[in-house]
């Protein structure tokens, strides 16, 4: 679970170059990652990796406004199918 949570933080800023505002993918993908931060602030289990995540989390999103609307939508449709998945397997946990 450690590892898929790095992934997802991680996976969207692989590309390169520059953009002005968030794509609507990633609109909701951070939305998402904020939904799960909090969820995840509701577990146990996961308190302790909860000021590593949203530290990641708020490098991540400042690179992502950096990228080109189409490398966004490039890294996050498939980082909100991978967050949406986490997302389902954190409320089982619950």
């Amino acid at each position: 679970m450690k590892k898929l949570i790095i992934a997802l933080f991680l996976f969207p800023f692989a590309f390169t170059s520059f953009a002005a505002e968030m794509s609507p993918s990633c609109q909701q993908y951070f939305k998402a990652i904020d939904d799960y931060l909090e969820m995840a602030g509701k577990n146990e289990a996961m308190k302790a990796q909860l000021d590593t995540m949203k530290g990641q989390y708020e490098q991540g999103k400042q690179q992502m406004v950096s990228l080109p609307a189409e490398s966004q939508e490039q890294a996050c449709k498939p980082a909100l199918a991978s967050i949406e998945q986490a997302m389902t397997q954190l409320k089982s946990m619950q």
